[in-house]
C-alpha cells in the first residue's frame, strides 16, 4: 500500500516537478531572503490568489494520513504540497529529515511559534536535483505529529502560499 501510495503521489505531482526549477541568479549571487519576503507580501497585497489543481490522498505507512496538493498561482506559478500526519512524532521527525537529504542549499532554518503558541520548525531551501525535485525552493515545516513540504519554482510564490494558508 505504501508503494502505491507514494506510486500515485508522484505521478499526480509529476506535473508540477517536469515544470519547474528553480530560478536561480545566473552570476551565483545568493539569494536576499528578506527581498523575497517582502516581494511575496507585495504578491499578497496585490491579490494573488492560489487556485486548487489536484489531490492524492492516502495512508501512510504506520496509519496516519498523507495527501499532495498541487496549486496554480493567478500568475501561473505552480505550487506543490506534500502532508503528513502520524500517529508517532518520531515518524514525523523521520520524514522532515528525510526531506533535509533532498536539499542543495539551506536559505533558512528556524523554530518558530505556530498560532497557539506551539513550536514547530521551518526550513526554507533549494532542493537537489533528483528524480522528482528539479531544484526547486522548499518551504518544509515540523510540528509534533506533522510534516509538510511545499515546493515551486518561485522562492516569492511560495513563501506568499505559505503566508496565506497560515491566515486560513
Amino acid at each position: 500500500m505504501k508503494v502505491l501510495l507514494t506510486l500515485f503521489s508522484f505521478i499526480v505531482m509529476w506535473q508540477f516537478a517536469c515544470a519547474s526549477k528553480a530560478e536561480l541568479p545566473q552570476n551565483s549571487v545568493p539569494i536576499d531572503l528578506q527581498k523575497e519576503e517582502n516581494e511575496a507580501q507585495k504578491l499578497i497585497d496585490a491579490g494573488i490568489k492560489f487556485d486548487f489543481t489536484s489531490n492524492a490522498d492516502g495512508v501512510t505507512g504506520e496509519g496516519g494520513t498523507y495527501t499532495a496538493h498541487g496549486y496554480k498561482s493567478s500568475d501561473g506559478i505552480k505550487i506543490g504540497t506534500q502532508v503528513g500526519f502520524y500517529k508517532e512524532e518520531e515518524n514525523a521527525i523521520k520524514c522532515f529529515e528525510n526531506a533535509l537529504k533532498e536539499l542543495s542549499n539551506t536559505l533558512k532554518r528556524e523554530s518558530v511559534s505556530d498560532k497557539s503558541g506551539k513550536i514547530e520548525e521551518r526550513v526554507v531551501a533549494i532542493s537537489k536535483e533528483t528524480s522528482f525535485f528539479r531544484g526547486e525552493f522548499l518551504v518544509g515545516k515540523r510540528k509534533e505529529k506533522g510534516c509538510e513540504i511545499y515546493y515551486s519554482s518561485s522562492l516569492k510564490h511560495l513563501l506568499a502560499f505559505e503566508k496565506r494558508s497560515d491566515r486560513n
